[in-house]
């Protein structure tokens, strides 16, 4: 095998169509190439990502005719805007163990000269991009310690030597030098002026994570650095200072969330700011406490991208936190907990996504959204989510101890489970406008009290389980409507029902109240659905009284009938002894006879 090229690196430019780049020069292992994109307008750089920017082919095969066979092949076409710049960079180790009196391999030993060779190459690279003096000069002195050069001018001595001098005072150079400082806080920023003030001032407005040595690179453990930007923030707004942080556009990396619950903290996210929690708890943490009055007034804007792995535990964890706003995007959480779990949060405005079809979600949770309550009556109440979007996960929305929060807007989809599901803990819930739709087993459980469900679209069912006690769906659509046995006093008024041809109202409740129901594939406008009952007359005086939520026609005709009474609040006599009679919910009619008539009741 041989070395013939005498590079080490290569630079490509895009067309918008090609995606194959020979290299020039032969490598051992994909590992010893770094690639980078090239922005073609400002020539500054970003890493490629092996795998997801590019594949590579010819690792360790020798030259074919004097050339290499490598091949760095993209994604995608290269765009004409960029370019590309490919280096080998060996580490710089010998691993060939030649033992005394073994056998000798010539490719072995190729490989050994071939390596040597590469990494004189890639020596060689490095010292051209030295600054460099002629040959025939003398070795020039070497620069002074950091120490002693810092804030000092680099310049030459009378023989030509590197040295360190300062600037003459009120120079230009002195000038440049002093905004050059990061160090003194009365020079840099400090210096310049900003409409009758200092662009230092300026920049105080804000706190930008960055100043506690956050990179946001991806790469880099940001733990240590939001801490301290953490900590920073508390103590500022102790000191009633009311300045926010700042996250620039990048991932932060960390491997375990502060606590962020401060009184009126605002973190203001710019551009695309990823979150990446690389630990096993929860991603963004917002804990007023145990026990106490919790936390008030926090602000959180941009909606930062919060991603936590399947081992993690919630996206983002609230409790006891009051009348705050929140913007919010979770794209990933432990799968046996939630996007986004509160206990005993009041009165906060939530703009709240966990959205399986905004580019897939990294870890699915069990939940998009778990309401519960801190202690008992400390539940989760009179939140108001702005259009939430929960989907992919088995459920979407859970209720447990929650109590008058507020959903207006959003979707609730495609979850493996149910949509929504609200436990007998949970009561007077609203939903306004909500879409819910493509959810495997039901659009919405409810088991609780004083749920209502407004305008809302549902694609399958909904179900009124057991508990569910004075619980309504007015307005919207649906396929099909449950109310199981337990359920009481439901009321469904102006519904769209059997929206798709294939669905129904069953109804084994208490007291179920319709009102203009409207059976889409039927073209009918109803009530309850029609019925006519012949009714089982008892001894005289026999009571009949309507115990549905509905009102019904009641016909008494024949035998022999000397009294018909009447009874709402109190009894009243009608002078008749046959004919129809409407009675609403709880009304009565009591008939004494001599010999029985026949009475049929006529749901409407």
């Amino acid at each position: 095998m041989t070395v013939s090229s005498q590079t080490n690196s290569a630079t490509f430019i895009g067309n918008d169509v090609a995606t194959t780049f020979p290299l020039p020069f032969r490598f051992f292992s994909n590992s010893d190439i770094f690639a980078y994109f090239i922005n073609l307008s400002n020539g500054s750089s970003s890493p490629m990502t092996l795998g997801v920017d590019y594949t590579l082919s010819g690792a360790g095969e020798p030259e074919v005719d004097g050339s290499a066979i490598s091949v760095l092949t993209t994604t995608s076409p290269l765009s004409s805007l960029l370019g590309i710049y490919v280096e080998r960079i060996l580490p710089q180790t010998q691993q060939a163990d030649i033992v005394n009196q073994g056998e000798f391999f010539a490719t072995t030993h190729e490989d050994v000269f071939d390596r040597l060779t590469m990494l004189i190459q890639q020596s060689i690279a490095d010292i051209d991009h030295a600054i460099r003096v002629p040959r025939s000069d003398p070795e020039p002195a070497a620069l002074p310690p950091a120490i002693s050069r810092a804030g000092l001018l680099f310049s030459f001595d009378g023989n030509g030597d590197p040295a360190c001098v300062a600037p003459s005072s009120g120079s230009a150079s002195d000038l440049a030098v002093n905004l050059a400082n990061s160090s003194d806080p009365s020079k840099g920023a400090a210096l310049i002026g900003y409409k009758g003030r200092t662009v230092a001032d300026r920049l105080a407005d804000t706190i930008s994570i960055k100043n506690f040595g956050a990179k946001g690179d991806g790469i880099t453990d940001d733990t240590a650095a939001i801490l301290a930007a953490r900590n920073f923030m508390e103590t500022d707004l102790s000191a009633g200072n009311r300045r926010k942080l700042v996250w620039p556009a990048g991932r932060y990396i960390y491997t375990s969330s502060p606590n962020w619950a401060i009184n009126r903290l605002h973190m203001q996210f710019d551009g695309e700011v990823w979150l990446i929690n690389n630990g096993t708890g929860n991603s963004l943490i917002l804990d007023g406490g145990a026990a106490g009055p919790g936390v008030y007034g926090m602000r959180i804007t941009g909606y930062p991208l919060i991603y936590g792995s399947a081992s993690s535990q919630n996206g983002i964890y609230m409790r006891a936190v009051q009348r705050s706003h929140l913007e919010l995007n979770c794209r990933g959480a432990g799968t046996a907990f939630a996007g986004l779990y509160q206990e005993w949060c009041v009165s906060n405005t939530i703009y709240f996504i966990m959205n399986v079809n905004e580019g897939g979600l990294y870890s699915i949770p069990a939940r998009g959204i778990f309401q519960q309550q801190r202690a008992s009556a400390e539940e989760t109440s009179y939140n108001t989510f702005i259009n939430p979007e929960c989907s992919g996960m088995p459920v979407g929305i859970y209720q447990d101890s929650a109590l008058g929060n507020l959903f207006v807007g959003g979707a609730v989809q495609g979850c493996t489970n149910v949509g929504l599901q609200q436990t007998a803990n949970a009561w007077n819930n609203k939903f306004i406008g909500t879409d819910f739709e493509v959810n495997t087993s039901g659009d919405i459980e409810c088991d609780a009290r004083e749920s209502q469900f407004i305008g809302c679209d549902l694609g399958k069912k909904i179900t009124f389980t057991s508990a569910a006690v004075n619980c309504s769906m007015i307005g919207g659509a649906t396929e099909s409507i449950v109310v199981n046995s337990g359920a009481a006093r439901t009321l469904l008024s102006d519904v769209v029902y059997n929206r798709f041809g294939s669905g129904s109202i069953t109804d084994s409740g208490t007291q179920t109240r319709y009102r203009d129901m409207r059976n889409k594939a039927a073209h009918k406008v109803e009530n309850v659905a029609r019925q006519e009952i012949a009714v089982t007359v008892g001894a005289s005086p026999f009571t009949y009284t309507n115990t549905t939520g509905n009102e019904i026609d009641l016909v008494v005709s024949g035998g022999v009938i000397s009294q018909i009474v009447f009874t709402r609040t109190s009894g009243y006599v009608i002078n008749v002894t046959s004919g129809m009679f409407r009675l609403s919910p709880a009304d009565a009619l009591t008939v004494t006879y001599s010999s029985a008539p026949a009475i049929v009741a006529y749901t409407r």
